[in-house]
């Protein structure tokens, strides 16, 4: 039995990280962190735009690190800005699935 997807997750771009990934992820892990905490290598992970060497800037200060697994056990993360009610929102969502929505479709291209 297929379970209910009741939670959306945004993303202003097509990221080189989503590529691959089911349609609704489950969120298996909600943490805080700190941006100075993050490896060169993460950030540009978390930030590269599809199809583009542009990257999303990411907030310094405290972030919300989002840990979604996909429906053929791939992982993905995101992050987030830190407020104390966007992490208790995404916290109380743990093990919960949602959908992946892209605010800038032209960005999503179908390759043959």
């Amino acid at each position: 039995m297929e379970e209910e997807v009741y939670n959306t997750i945004k993303f202003s771009h097509l990221y080189d990280k989503l590529l691959g990934m089911s349609t609704s992820p489950r969120l298996i892990q909600v943490l805080k962190i700190h941006y100075d905490d993050l490896s060169k290598w993460m950030v540009d992970y978390d930030s590269k735009i599809y199809e583009s060497n542009e990257h999303y800037p990411i907030p310094k200060g405290y972030l919300i690190l989002l840990i979604f697994q996909s429906d053929k056990n791939m992982i993905f993360t995101t992050l987030r800005r830190y407020t104390i009610e966007k992490y208790a929102y995404y916290k109380k969502r743990e093990g919960l699935l949602f959908n992946r929505e892209f605010e800038q479709t032209n960005k999503l291209k179908v390759k043959p």
